[in-house]
């Protein structure tokens, strides 16, 4: 008999060892692919601060915005609309009007952890920029390049908040802001 409990006994090993062989063959492609596609995500930022550029015009004003990223191969890819209200004051003649303006931007950067709970990501890209002047007889259009560093420090895995200094170089004129983001991973 006690052969046979050994014997037995074996037998059973032998299944809870295939058991667990078979839990391991299925269950790590499935974490690795879990792994895989946890890189792709989406992101949906807010933007709010204030823009200048430092022109024959000063024009100084407050801009909103919007952006929408999606994280693929550890870079991120990113539209942003920004709309924005100001005052445009001529420093010689001290003449000042109203203007407005709207900026579509395209991005592409890549994001750097530069502590656990802080990442830098500067980004470039293309944008398009609508400006309109109260004096102005027609609004401008121009085609520039944008160029932005976000500073984000994250609350936890699906917030962050952080800072953005940002350069439109085009043709009408170079625009530079600061602002203030709040991003939500989703």
């Amino acid at each position: 008999m006690q052969i046979v409990f050994y014997k037995s006994r074996n037998k059973k090993l032998y299944f809870n060892g295939m058991k667990k062989l078979l839990w391991i063959f299925f269950l790590v492609p499935l974490m690795v692919y879990s792994q895989d596609t946890k890189d792709d995500h989406f992101c949906l930022g807010i933007q709010w601060g204030g823009y200048s550029n430092f022109g024959d015009w000063k024009e100084n004003g407050i801009n909103f915005g919007f952006e929408l990223a999606y994280k693929k191969n550890n870079l991120y890819y990113s539209a942003v609309f920004t709309a924005g209200i100001g005052v445009s004051v001529n420093k010689f003649s001290r003449d000042a009007y109203f203007q407005g303006l709207a900026e579509v931007d395209l991005f592409v950067g890549k994001k750097y952890k530069v502590l656990p709970k802080a990442s830098v990501m500067p980004q470039i890209g293309v944008g398009f920029l609508h400006y309109t002047n109260h004096f102005q007889e027609e609004p401008q259009n121009a085609i520039g390049l944008p160029i932005q560093v976000k500073l984000l420090f994250y609350e936890s895995r699906k917030f962050g908040i952080g800072i953005i200094p940002k350069a439109f170089f085009n043709k009408v004129q170079n625009n530079y802001s600061l602002n203030l983001t709040a991003q939500f991973n989703l």
